[in-house]
């Protein structure tokens, strides 16, 4: 599963025996990658790069499925980045499934706007605002990425954006639920647009 690393990348791998994806992130170099095996992996706390340039990236399967399985068990959020991250952090070929907060029970971006790539959330709540994803003054790069199955409250079960102008391309959203505003699949609020390709 490692595949095939640039010429000059700097990559540190996680698996069973070294779990940590956030100590991953802390070592690798400036721009280098970390590469997480194939299969489920429970995590055990946020995902955050704090603002660091870095690929976060799971396997790809023969069929071009992403096997990388990483799970909250209904208990926190997945993914944080509210360090300013730019399109220089990168999520790829992840599929992100049981994470649960008061807002962006999957992701949350606030002041940040990182790339994502191939990735698919599932199962995640938001006690209020987007279940998926929650972006607030950030304007993440989404492509070919797959949101279903995922619940908020109160808006956007599958993202909820304020002040936002995410870029969406290639993207599936399906079997989004929401309670009481509005936005099973994405609700926009305040400044910003998303825009869909």
């Amino acid at each position: 599963w490692p595949g095939s690393c640039e010429p000059g990348e700097h990559v540190i791998y996680v698996d069973a025996d070294n779990p940590s994806i956030n100590a991953a992130i802390q070592a690798v170099q400036w721009g280098g990658t970390v590469r997480i095996a194939p299969g489920p992996m429970a995590l055990t706390e946020t995902i955050n790069p704090l603002g660091k340039a870095v690929t976060i990236r799971g396997a790809v399967a023969s069929d071009g499925t992403q096997p990388t399985i990483l799970f909250g068990n209904d208990t926190f959020r997945l993914i944080e980045c509210s360090s300013g991250e730019t399109a220089s952090t990168e999520f790829r070929n992840l599929t992100l499934l049981g994470g649960s907060a008061d807002n962006g029970g999957g992701m949350y971006n606030l002041d940040s706007s990182p790339r994502l790539v191939n990735c698919a959330f599932s199962g995640n709540t938001a006690d209020i605002f987007g279940g998926a994803m929650y972006n607030k003054r950030s304007n993440p790069t989404i492509t070919k990425c797959i949101f279903i199955s995922n619940y908020a409250a109160f808006a956007g079960g599958g993202i909820y954006n304020i002040d936002s102008s995410p870029q969406m391309a290639g993207c599936e959203l399906s079997a989004n639920t929401v309670v009481l505003v509005g936005g099973a699949g994405i609700y926009q609020d305040g400044e910003g647009t998303t825009t869909l390709s």
